[in-house]
């Protein structure tokens, strides 16, 4: 008696994909997402995640089963009962952008993909000419300001912080003399910060952060002398 075509058996009862393919998925930077994958009869086959960043054609295996291979941590399977194999990717950055695959261990492999699209908010300090800042000098017992364009991101439900080092500003009390004016847009937000009466222990890093990967950051000076 002639014994059935392995392949054959299993693409009819082997594993089956319950997500269709999804050619393109758009996240925002900063999110927490999930990949879905739901499988049907498994059985003894393995489910596995692998990663092709854009612009490049080698493969970076993420997961195999429920152990994660990557470096980085951010990637994690996140398995969701009964079925769903699903990658969890944490503070998405835009270097996560490009091709995943979630793939079955049957011969020849199954395969689902997704095209994955990261939108980066942009995020700068500006002059009053808008132009980029990287370092702003004043003098002593003068009042920094600070003007931060926040674009490319909804902002009506979200914050922005300021900071100064590693000190929140947004609520800050002990020094005095700070405030923060912010309008929350559709399609961003503009933000002021201004701190007044500076010393020297105002200097330092002020930083604009709507989140961990997404902020922007200026060394301000405060001088004894006055400006040339």
């Amino acid at each position: 008696m002639k014994k059935p075509n392995r392949e054959l058996v299993e693409q009819k009862y082997g594993p089956h994909f319950e997500t269709g393919n999804v050619t393109n998925i758009t996240v925002q930077a900063g999110s927490t997402f999930y990949l879905h994958c739901r499988i049907s009869l498994l059985l003894d086959k393995t489910v596995s995640w692998v990663h092709r960043r854009q612009g490049q054609t080698a493969l970076q295996l993420l997961t195999v089963g429920k152990q994660t291979y990557s470096g980085d941590s951010r990637y994690t399977i996140d398995f969701q009962y009964p079925n769903n194999w699903r990658l969890k990717i944490e503070s998405v950055i835009k270097d996560d952008e490009g091709v995943y695959e979630c793939q079955v261990s049957t011969h020849p492999p199954r395969i689902i993909t997704y095209h994955l699209h990261v939108n980066d908010p942009k995020i700068l300090i500006v002059d009053e000419a808008g132009i980029p800042l990287l370092d702003k000098y004043v003098q002593v017992d003068s009042t920094i300001k600070l003007a931060c364009i926040v674009r490319h991101i909804s902002m009506t439900s979200s914050v922005v912080f300021w900071m100064h080092g590693s000190t929140i500003l947004n609520y800050d009390t002990t020094r005095g003399g700070i405030s923060v004016k912010t309008d929350l847009k559709d399609f961003g937000a503009n933000s002021t910060l201004f701190v007044a009466k500076v010393n020297q222990s105002d200097s330092g890093n002020y930083t604009c952060s709507i989140g961990p990967h997404q902020y922007y950051m200026v060394t301000v000076h405060v001088l004894n002398g006055k400006l040339k």
